[in-house]
């Protein structure tokens, strides 16, 4: 049936519309006898919002200076009347005020209206009800009607949705869920002509939107994860040769298209030789580019031929922009598996971690997702599949998952990374002092770091910074405390050390001090580090 209000547009043409539509498709030389051949007259004509559902365009059957000789002068004012709003209509014409045009034109636009097929299926009856309907086709109606489904998990729970909110959808919704069911979708024809993916698609058609995502994400980054094999040689019953064993496994990724690997630095530690093995199956002996185990981070590289296929780097995201309760993914080999995905969200953020150096890494991304011993080196990403960290290790009592993994945040890495490539080291700034720790300051009940010995030549030399100093007299004179390095608040030694290795090497940042019990601002040009 038509929907509500189909009828209701212009009374003068009731009679025009003698007739009731046959389920068969009409074609554009259907002729008028064929329209006024049933019994049942309907009662009223047709509505200009239906009409516009059609996407009819009822412009073109207007009388012009050619059709009506009779009404030259006032088929000129129709193209002379400037712009309409909306479909042309005779409400907006001045032959509104002439019959015998208007009803022509009404004939015209009714036989067109029922060539259409759309109208068929609006006035022909269902032959199959919403549970019929494909669950892809089911989430599709629900997004453009605007109603929520995402507590459904079954396809029934999607129908009863669908039914319930029927009544609130627009006219043009509910006039395509009438041809969804009358078996003219488009969507039903488009795929059924793809029968190659068939199989892909009807499986992909049953998951929810979320799954879907977190397929195609899989996709996109699997190909960019390697599982790498280490090897490492133990002496021989003569000690004449040298045996290489398994040593270990870990994961990584490719940085660039030049054959660059990342990893964690601990699952190439003590290793004689690194293999990597590619998502499609192809192996490469790697060579290590360089490594800084402050962060836990080193680079390797294999070497691929010309007619080889290239690699695919992944993505490198913001791990600054993370929120915590956001969703996360990890690809890897726990135990061996390679490929292997697991899911979690960002349980915390700007956590310290030890360091196999005993260094602290500071800004670590705490997730829950399933992070096991082969995991390490492996990308933490984010919804988009981008990289936000890299993940290192778990906090576990027995040895597997517990829900607490920690992840180096990728914008360390990227700048760790890019300097292993350029330079095969880390440089990193330096202050150019020697602090007291942390228990000496608190003995002396302050707060910060104080300054024992400035090196000579340093940045801190050459900038008047005053190290603690002893008279003659034995009196000891405390040097300047340290309190803050730029925006930075610093509280300890280690908080000196982090927000030093935050700025660049050659920066020139300003160093807070207390000296003689009142504040003081000093600016400090970095230099590099000597190793």
């Amino acid at each position: 049936m038509l929907p509500s209000g189909a009828f209701n547009w212009y009374q003068p043409f009731q009679h025009t519309l003698s007739c009731r539509p046959t389920v068969t498709p009409l074609t554009n030389s259907t002729s008028s006898s064929t329209l006024t051949s049933s019994s049942q007259p309907l009662a009223k004509s047709l509505n200009t919002t239906f009409l516009n559902s059609l996407q009819l365009d009822t412009s073109k059957y207007a009388p012009t200076q050619t059709r009506c000789r009779r009404h030259t002068r006032l088929g000129s004012s129709l193209t002379s009347s400037g712009p309409s709003k909306g479909p042309w209509s005779p409400q907006n014409s001045p032959i509104f005020h002439n019959p015998r045009l208007v009803k022509t034109w009404q004939r015209k636009v009714v036989v067109a209206a029922l060539s259409t097929s759309a109208f068929v299926a609006a006035t022909s009856p269902p032959n199959k009800s919403e549970s019929s309907l494909t669950v892809k086709e089911l989430k599709q109606l629900l997004d453009e009607g605007g109603v929520d489904y995402q507590d459904c998990f079954e396809k029934s729970e999607l129908v009863a949705r669908l039914k319930t909110a029927k009544d609130t959808l627009s006219p043009k919704l509910q006039n395509r869920i009438m041809a969804l069911l009358s078996s003219q979708s488009a969507l039903a024809k488009t795929e059924d002509s793809t029968a190659s993916s068939s199989s892909t698609s009807s499986a992909l058609d049953q998951l929810f939107m979320d799954e879907q995502n977190t397929v195609g994400l899989f996709k996109r980054c699997a190909p960019s994860v390697v599982h790498i094999t280490t090897t490492t040689g133990i002496a021989g019953p003569l000690f004449l040769n040298i045996e290489e064993i398994p040593r270990g496994s870990g994961s990584g990724f490719i940085w660039d298209t030049k054959g660059h690997i990342v990893t964690n630095f601990h699952v190439i530690q003590g290793a004689r030789r690194a293999k990597i093995a590619l998502n499609d199956g192809r192996s490469f002996n790697a060579t290590l580019v360089g490594q800084y185990p402050d962060s836990d981070i080193a680079v390797l590289k294999i070497t691929l031929s010309k007619e080889e296929e290239p690699l695919q780097p992944i993505s490198v995201g913001n791990s600054g922009a993370l929120q915590v309760g956001q969703k996360c993914f990890a690809i890897g080999n726990p135990f061996g598996l390679d490929q292997t995905l697991t899911s979690g969200i960002i349980s915390g953020l700007g956590r310290d971690m030890k360091a196999i150096t005993g260094r602290t890494i500071r800004g670590v991304v705490q997730t829950d997702a399933a992070i096991n011993p082969g995991n390490s080196g492996g990308p933490l990403l984010n919804s988009q599949g981008a990289l936000v960290g890299v993940n290192t290790m778990i906090y576990s009592t027995s040895g597997a998952s517990s829900g607490v993994g920690f992840a180096v945040p990728s914008d360390s890495v990227r700048r760790i990374v890019n300097q292993l490539i350029r330079d095969k080291k880390v440089t990193r700034p330096a202050l150019g002092v020697v602090c007291a720790t942390n228990f000496q300051t608190r003995q002396l009940k302050l707060k910060g770091a104080l300054i024992l010995n400035v090196a000579q030549g340093g940045p801190a030399s050459q900038a008047s910074l005053r190290p603690t100093t002893r008279a003659a007299s034995g009196q000891v004179k405390l040097g300047d405390l340290i309190i803050g390095v730029g925006p930075q608040k610093v509280n300890s030694v280690e908080d000196l050390v982090a927000a030093v290795e935050e700025c660049e090497v050659g920066e020139e940042v300003t160093v807070k001090v207390m000296r003689n019990h009142k504040p003081l601002d000093v600016k400090v040009k970095l230099q590099a580090r000597k190793e």
